[in-house]
């Protein structure tokens, strides 16, 4: 234990419990209102996602939050999305900016009066 190496080294120990990010809570209505738009241009296979814990979370914890993960690795698969071998398939990146700018502009249209 640490407390027993502590010990015999005749140093004191102190232990800290880091229990990482919370939970990622997407937004209910930012949510139907991606599978609506996302599902209408086919490019959204589901999007309710429950939860990720990553950073993320910091920011919906405090404003409604959408978020989603996009299929962008090549049909053989490929290395972590955080990897520096990570090889995105570039075919995905036009649907993927249009799907983004189709809920951007969907979500600005739903906050007018």
């Amino acid at each position: 234990t640490a407390q027993g190496v502590a010990d015999a080294c005749r140093v004191g120990v102190e232990t800290v419990l880091y229990l990482g990010a919370e939970a990622v809570i997407n937004d209910a209505a930012m949510v139907a209102c991606a599978s609506h738009v996302w599902q209408a241009m086919n490019v959204a296979a589901a999007v309710d996602m429950k939860m990720a814990s990553e950073d993320f979370s910091s920011f919906s914890a405090r404003i409604p939050c959408l978020y989603a993960m996009m299929g962008v690795k090549k049909a053989n698969g490929c290395a972590p999305l955080h990897a520096d071998t990570f090889d995105i398939d570039e075919k995905v990146l036009e649907p993927t900016v249009g799907a983004m700018c189709a809920l951007c502009h969907a979500l600005d249209e739903a906050r007018k009066p």
